[in-house]
């Protein structure tokens, strides 16, 4: 929780001090979300069971994306 809230107040758009702010509510949302899968225990095993298994293709994809998707099953 120490690096989330590190990372949420370094890429927090209303604080983010450089010029691109879209980059910044983007990573934002992004480790919001990360923070979100791994607080889920339910999520966290999904994501660890598809990543143990032998013909995992999860490492070419973004794995907060993947757990976006996966989410609604």
């Amino acid at each position: 929780m120490k690096a989330y809230r590190k990372l949420a107040a370094q890429w927090h758009p209303d604080q983010y001090n450089g010029n691109d702010k879209q980059k910044a509510e983007k990573m934002f949302i992004d480790i919001a979300a990360a923070k979100e899968v791994l607080t889920d225990p339910g999520m966290l095993s999904r994501i660890l069971l598809v990543a143990s298994s032998e013909n995992s293709s999860l490492r070419h994809f973004d794995t907060v994306c993947w757990a976006r998707r996966t989410s609604t099953l």
